[in-house]
C-alpha cells in the first residue's frame, strides 16, 4: 500500500486492509494446517477452527493498532514498518475499537454454534476472547486491570507460543479425539516460530518501545 501524500485518500476497504494486517494470519494458519496434515481427517472441524483462529488474530491486531495509540507507542511520524491506521488518523480509534469487538463477537459466536462441544473448548475459547485485549492492554481491559497487558509486560511471547502454537495445532485434535504426541510436537514448531515473528517486530521496535513503557524481550 502507498506510503505517500495521497495515502490518506485509500479507500475504506484497503485501509481495513492495513489495519487487520492480513498478511500476518499465516502465524494461525500454520498450526491447523500442520494438525490438518497430521490427522488427515475432519476438513470440515479444521475450516471451523481456523475461521475462529483468524478471527482471533484479527481482532488482535485491530486491538493492538488502537491500544498502541492510545498508549502511546505508535509514533507515526518515528514509526518504522507499515502504518497503523489509528496512529495515522485513518480511523478513529473508537472505529478501530469497535471493529475489533465485533470480530471478537463474530469468533466467539464460532466457537459456541460451529465448533462441536467439548469440555475443554469453552475455556480455549473464552481466554482467546480476552487475549485479544489483554495481549496490548488500553481500555477495555484496563477499567479493571489498570495497565498491565501482555505485550508492555513482556509475556507476549509466551502467548504467542502457547495459543499460535500448541493450542492452535492441538485444539482441533482434542475436539476429535485424536491427540498424539506428533500433534504437540507440530504446535511447539508453530509456537516457536510466531514467538520468533513477534520478536523480530520487537527488535524493529526497540528503541521506540521503552519511551512508551512497553517492556520486551528484545
Amino acid at each position: 500500500l502507498p506510503c505517500t501524500q495521497h495515502f490518506t485518500r485509500m479507500n475504506l476497504f484497503r485501509i481495513l486492509l492495513l489495519a487487520s494486517r492480513p498478511h500476518t494470519l499465516t502465524a494461525s494458519l500454520s498450526p491447523v494446517l500442520l494438525s490438518y496434515a497430521l490427522l488427515g481427517r475432519d476438513k470440515c472441524l479444521h475450516m471451523s477452527w481456523y475461521v475462529f483462529c483468524a478471527l482471533i488474530q484479527l481482532a488482535t491486531n485491530l486491538h493492538n493498532d488502537y491500544a498502541d495509540h492510545v498508549l502511546g507507542a505508535d509514533d507515526s511520524s518515528t514509526r518504522v514498518g507499515s502504518k497503523r491506521v489509528t496512529s495515522a488518523g485513518l480511523l478513529r480509534p473508537t472505529t478501530t475499537l469497535g471493529l475489533s469487538l465485533l470480530l471478537a463477537a463474530s469468533a466467539s459466536a464460532v466457537a459456541a454454534f460451529v465448533l462441536p462441544h467439548h469440555s475443554y473448548l469453552p475455556f480455549i475459547a473464552i481466554t482467546s476472547v480476552a487475549n485479544v485485549f489483554l495481549y496490548t492492554g488500553g481500555p477495555p481491559t484496563s477499567y479493571v486491570l489498570g495497565s498491565f497487558s501482555y505485550a508492555y509486560s513482556g509475556f507476549a511471547d509466551v502467548v504467542c507460543f502457547l495459543y499460535f502454537g500448541l493450542a492452535a495445532a492441538a485444539t482441533p485434535a482434542l475436539l476429535s479425539s485424536a491427540m498424539s504426541p506428533a500433534v504437540l510436537g507440530a504446535g511447539v514448531v508453530s509456537g516457536l516460530q510466531s514467538a520468533a515473528i513477534l520478536t523480530v517486530n520487537n527488535v524493529r521496535d526497540r528503541f521506540t518501545d521503552p519511551e512508551a513503557g512497553k517492556n520486551t524481550i528484545a
